[in-house]
């Protein structure tokens, strides 16, 4: 390992000299300067032949990569792919496991979760509906409301929705303990059991009264006064809508007591208390009142035959406003409730029954709801108590300590912000997972970290294919903690075992010119939910060269290396999936330095997106990482192989892609989305001259075939198999003579093009790096193909008349020809193929590149071209 890092460390730039603009996609809140800027600055600590050695010195983590393994296992691991064409029971498959052998397992994708969205919005919807029945109903019942403009419109709605609400119930999951119900069958049976009888029954009972009340709106006298009878009762039958408070209060509150945090649970609470109140008296007001109304009367008298002195005349009770008559049986309510004194008073026996049993009802029911809003008020109160007494003791002791008064104000100002701010609970405070099972905890811990891992593609991989993987880092590799604002995550120089995801908050990250090799301005990045933090730290021994400070409250996931390799062991070939990229990802951080890449740091290092190391993996290593995401994306969306297979074709395309991927012609991975894709890294070289012109491959042919095809194009070749961009570069500078000259290349852009795959249903991605190198024409020595009509050596323009072409060619432009008999061409050689290369102009080679005419026009010239007119070698 010594020889190995030597020998990494005296090629440094040799990994990673053809620095990627494209790495700044994955990381949008990360700006580097130019590379001018980036030098050591004079103030870092470290000694010169430290600071002349970093990052090469950085060592590679061990409990990660097994050098002696190499790529043994990857290789058998792809030989018995070859054998039985399958690897595992994925992680998709067991957990959909009891699902895939039921017929009705279909109907899942069109039931609701009773913990979705559209569960929270029908409860909510529900919610509203419920209490415009509990408000609406008493009064219309007591005060004998017609159904008239808006009442109408709501009474329909009404009936509307909780009909509705019954072929919801039936499609929604019911939660049975610690599992979720989605089979249809049992689903439906289980409401058919528990409340479709009652949701029936107040449903008709709506629909029955709407329709009675209407027939008595719209009928004849004659016929009204039959009706009247069935009118009042189908007000009573309204009634029964009332009991739904009681399943629909049960869900709410369900949903809010598992988001709403401690003080806001205790407001919330007493809220329900007071205007749990508050209805019941409504309730009994109303009722009140209709008994005054329209109950019997042993005396001849009701209450409501009263008269309301008014200072100069007295007016009968029932002559007032209805505001008046609602809000005298309120108050009466409310006086019984609270053993008041109010001057209404009973004139008749049931009357005085009726007051006498809720005055009974009104001391039990009144006592109960005090007492709990009181219990409420004291806890909120205890609460308090704990943070005033803190406060306290944090005074005196400030005042015994002769702190200084400007200091003391700011600690306290400070203790009372922090104390305000409601702390995330952590699973080590909640002593009571101690005491469930650990399948279950196992459960809860996948159910809570894996969306936070599918954000990275390799643990995507790994949690996805495999389960005793999935299970090791949901339980033994992933701790959760909590910041407060201006609380730190990590400090300069100081060595790190843990990488940090950023689930929530917001942090700050800060270099400066004392701790790291940082701009001599230092630097600043705001780090935004989603990023990860000091990957490094899990591939090397890492040493933080920045310090990240939260600026408002963060929860961050820490992975542990040192657990994570032990999980590993788990898996022979997942451990070498992950050792190669250990290896890739440590290449890159020993070999980042100006001013061929930016330093590495805590937020990225060069050139290590997922894509770019494993297409610098070992082949076997990138061929189980192709069949794995093959097998993942082919169990998690069963209708692409059913679409492959469909085709009409001797071999389906699924196979065969399966097979390319096993040969090593296609590399195939899960992007950092989720989606499957094939990824082709191309590597192009523009060499341009002084006085504008650009080396271009003019055509191309083979051993097989000695015709010359057109190809006007930059030079251009794929990446390899365990190799990086900069080895690429490096051998697409050797074919024209130029070993030894990547230093001086310098790297313009990295277009990146996507397409859709018509034979694969998969799309396709291409990473095209364009890097430029300036030089003369002198100093490429290569064999001459073709030269210049009056020159024997270099390539010297002549004015010579153009060639006769086509008459296509002749009816262009005189400005838009080109001169090819002025033009010296040249031999490049690569194995079985010949490629015809020249010096142009720029504008030449834009015309015969990027028009049809110019294309046009190459081709032509290229078939005019005798055999004995070039100086054909030998392949």
């Amino acid at each position: 390992q010594a020889q190995e890092a030597g020998s990494r460390a005296a090629t440094p730039a040799a990994e990673g000299r053809s620095g990627s603009l494209g790495d700044a996609q994955d990381y949008t809140v990360t700006s580097f300067p130019s590379s001018g800027e980036w030098r050591i600055s004079e103030n870092w600590c470290p000694s010169e032949k430290e600071a002349a050695e970093w990052p090469t010195s950085v060592r590679i983590r061990e409990s990660i990569v097994d050098d002696h393994r190499c790529c043994a296992v990857a290789t058998n691991t792809v030989d018995t792919w070859r054998k039985t064409g399958r690897h595992r029971i994925t992680f998709a498959a067991w957990q959909a496991a009891g699902e895939s052998d039921d017929p009705s397992s279909a109907w899942c994708r069109v039931l609701i979760h009773p913990s979705s969205f559209v569960a929270s919005a029908c409860s909510l919807c529900g919610l509203v509906v419920l209490l415009f029945d509990l408000t609406v109903i008493p009064v219309a019942l007591a005060w004998d409301m017609p159904l008239t403009g808006g009442l109408w419109l709501m009474t329909l709605i009404s009936c509307i929705f909780w009909t509705l609400d019954i072929i919801v119930s039936f499609m929604t999951g019911v939660q049975k303990g610690e599992n979720v119900e989605m089979r249809f069958c049992k689903v439906a049976g289980h409401f058919a059991c528990s409340n479709l009888v009652p949701d029936l029954l107040m449903a008709t009972c709506n629909w029955v009264s709407f329709a009675l009340e209407e027939v008595y709106n719209s009928d004849s006298t004659g016929s009204a006064l039959r009706l009247i009878r069935f009118a009042g009762v189908s007000k009573l039958l309204r009634s029964a809508g009332l009991l739904r408070f009681l399943r629909v209060f049960r869900l709410i509150e369900a949903k809010v007591e598992s988001t709403l945090s401690d003080t806001t649970l205790i407001i919330y609470k007493c809220i329900i208390i007071i205007s749990g109140v508050i209805w019941v008296n409504h309730l009994v007001g109303c009722a009140w009142f209709a008994l005054g109304k329209n109950g019997p009367s042993d005396t001849g008298m009701r209450w409501t035959q009263s008269t309301v002195n008014t200072g100069c005349c007295a007016v009968d009770f029932m002559e007032t406003s209805g505001y008046f008559q609602y809000t005298t049986a309120l108050h009466w309510s409310f006086a019984q409730f609270t053993l008041g004194a109010i001057e209404v008073s009973p004139q008749n026996g049931y009357e005085r029954v009726f007051n006498i049993i809720y005055l009974a009802v009104g001391v039990i029911f009144g006592s109960t709801l005090i007492s709990s809003l009181s219990a409420r008020m004291v806890d909120y109160q205890m609460t308090q108590k704990t943070r005033n007494d803190q406060l306290s003791r944090l005074r005196r002791f400030l005042r015994e300590s002769n702190v200084n008064q400007v200091l003391a104000i700011r600690v306290l100002h400070e203790a009372r912000r922090r104390l305000s701010v409601q702390e995330a609970v952590q699973e080590r405070d909640v002593l009571v997972l101690q005491k469930i099972s650990r399948s279950l905890l196992l459960q809860l811990r996948v159910e809570m970290f894996t969306p936070q891992l599918h954000t990275h593609p390799l643990f995507r991989l790994l949690i996805s294919c495999d389960t005793s993987i999935m299970r090791a880092i949901c339980m033994e590799v992933i701790q959760s903690s909590t910041l407060l604002d201006k609380d730190e995550l990590f400090s300069a120089e100081a060595t790190s075992d843990r990488a940090y995801y950023l689930s929530s908050g917001c942090l700050q990250y800060v270099q400066e010119p004392a701790t790291s090799p940082a701009p001599v301005d230092g630097r600043t990045v705001l780090v935004e939910p989603g990023a990860w933090l000091a990957e490094a730290s899990l591939w090397s021994h890492w040493t933080h060269v920045g310090t990240a400070k939260a600026t408002s409250p963060c929860r961050v996931l820490a992975l542990a290396a040192d657990d994570l390799g032990a999980a590993l062991r788990r898996s022979s070939d997942m451990r070498e999936v992950v050792s190669e990229y250990c290896r890739q990802f440590h290449k890159r951080i020993v070999s980042a330095r100006p001013p061929v890449s930016a330093w590495p740091d805590d937020l990225q290092v060069p050139h290590s997106t997922y894509e770019e190391l494993v297409l610098s993996m070992a082949p076997a290593v990138q061929s189980v990482i192709g069949l794995l995401s093959l097998d993942w994306w082919n169990d998690m969306h069963p209708q692409w192989g059913m679409r492959m297979n469909l085709r009409a074709n001797s071999l389906s395309k699924r196979d065969r892609l399966r097979d390319e991927v096993l040969a090593g012609t296609s590399r195939v991975l899960l992007n950092p989305e989720g989606q499957l894709e094939r990824v082709v890294s191309v590597v192009v070289l523009k060499l341009d001259t002084k006085d504008d012109k650009v080396w271009v491959e003019l055509g191309k042919m083979s051993e097989e075939d000695p015709t010359i095809k057109a190809s006007c194009r930059l030079p251009a070749c794929k990446q390899g198999h365990s190799e990086t961009l900069a080895e690429a570069l490096e051998q697409l500078l050797a074919l024209f003579g130029l070993t030894g000259r990547s230093a001086d290349v310098r790297e313009l852009e990295c277009a990146v093009e996507c397409r859709r795959s018509e034979d694969y249903d998969i799309q396709t991605k291409y990473l095209r790096r364009l890097h430029t190198l300036t030089l003369c024409e002198e100093d490429l020595a290569l064999p001459l193909a073709r030269p210049a009509r009056g020159s024997s050596g270099l390539a010297v323009p002549v004015s010579t008349p153009v060639m006769r072409l086509s008459s296509t060619m002749s009816s262009m432009s005189k400005r838009e020809r080109c001169d090819f008999e002025n033009i010296s061409s040249y031999w490049v050689s690569n194995g079985t193929k010949k490629a015809l290369y020249a010096w142009l102009p720029q504008k030449t080679f834009h015309f015969l590149s990027s028009t049809s005419a110019g294309a046009s026009e190459l081709a032509a010239w290229l078939e005019t071209l005798a055999q004995e007119d070039l100086q054909i070698q030998a392949f």
